[in-house]
């Protein structure tokens, strides 16, 4: 592997303040955080916290605790309602904690599935964003952890951020994976929405692979890394606010190794992925870059799918 860093664009930073009117919800939608009141959630918690204050906007706590599978054995019933308990308690904190910050939060303590309450609650409130957690690789799966995010991200049209448990406050540093598609474009909108007054955004981009081309595969090559360059451009003007920086950098190898290790090498806090409308298990074959990174579990992952509008449009135009 060899990732080749070609800057576009670079948009110095100016005051945080000037990131006030680009970070806040227009309409107040509310962040739908999913806990259940394990060690996995501090991340999520702690992110969603920071992004409502920064938003303005309200949270919605949903917690939904799915029955053991050891129901019948023995001390099953004294482990539930210790979960229970821990799980009421750490909510009640994070309430009180978000109390403090004066952010509205509403807590929905029920039993059952947790992808069926999450994509329910955060349908019927709009919510701008899906908040969870997601487990190290070290440890077994809780409720809320990389198995929620990946069903949960084939079945809502909302953003999902998928938080590791060490993360302290909103990223500084993150990585959109650009292809140029609605998908992609509305994930690096949302990487800059979550990223903090100041932060920096890197839109990487894979090329496609020429060889098949023949004798013509340098001549190919070298049109589309011209309008490649100046669609990259147009993009990070587009894109960026005052506030921020923005950098775009071209990929060798496989996409979703390659992601990683600029994460590695620009020590990058979150990567903001489109997921496509048909099928998110496999791509040509392959594993869809969220389910991947996801399953990686090294980094924030925000999985976000193309708006309905572009959607339609796309159909229509077909």
């Amino acid at each position: 592997m060899g990732t080749q860093h070609v800057v576009i664009a670079d948009f110095g930073s100016l005051k945080a303040e000037s990131c006030l009117s680009f970070s806040k919800s227009p309409d107040f939608a509310p962040i739908v955080v999913g806990l259940d009141g394990t060690d996995i959630g501090s991340g999520a918690a702690a992110v969603a916290l920071s992004l409502a204050r920064a938003w303005e906007a309200p949270l919605r706590v949903v917690s939904a605790l799915e029955g053991a599978r050891d129901v019948w054995a023995r001390g099953a019933e004294r482990r539930r309602q210790a979960r229970e308990l821990q799980r009421r308690n750490r909510l009640t904190h994070f309430a009180q904690c978000a109390d403090a910050e004066g952010v509205s939060c509403h807590i929905d303590i029920d039993d059952g599935c947790a992808i069926t309450r999450l994509v329910e609650c955060a349908t019927s409130s709009r919510a701008e964003l899906i908040v969870l957690g997601l487990r190290p690789s070290t440890t077994p799966a809780p409720v809320f952890c990389d198995d929620t995010a990946l069903r949960l991200i084939r079945r809502t049209t909302i953003p999902v951020l998928a938080v590791t448990p060490d993360v302290l406050q909103q990223p500084r540093r993150a990585i959109a994976a650009i292809d140029f598609s609605p998908s992609s474009v509305a994930a690096a909108r949302a990487a800059l929405k979550v990223l903090q007054p100041g932060g920096t955004l890197v839109l990487a981009h894979l090329p496609p692979d020429f060889t098949g081309a023949g004798s013509r595969a340098g001549e190919i090559a070298a049109g589309y890394s011209q309008a490649n360059s100046a669609a990259f451009e147009r993009l990070a003007r587009e894109l960026a606010p005052r506030c921020m920086s923005i950098a775009t950098v071209r990929l060798n190898g496989t996409l979703v190794e390659e992601l990683a290790e600029l994460a590695d090498q620009t020590d990058a806090d979150l990567i903001a992925v489109g997921t496509g409308r048909r099928d998110l298990t496999t791509l040509n074959g392959a594993p869809h870059p969220a389910t991947a990174l996801l399953h990686l579990r090294r980094r924030t992952i925000l999985a976000v799918p193309a708006r309905q509008r572009s959607i339609m449009r796309a159909i229509g135009g077909a």
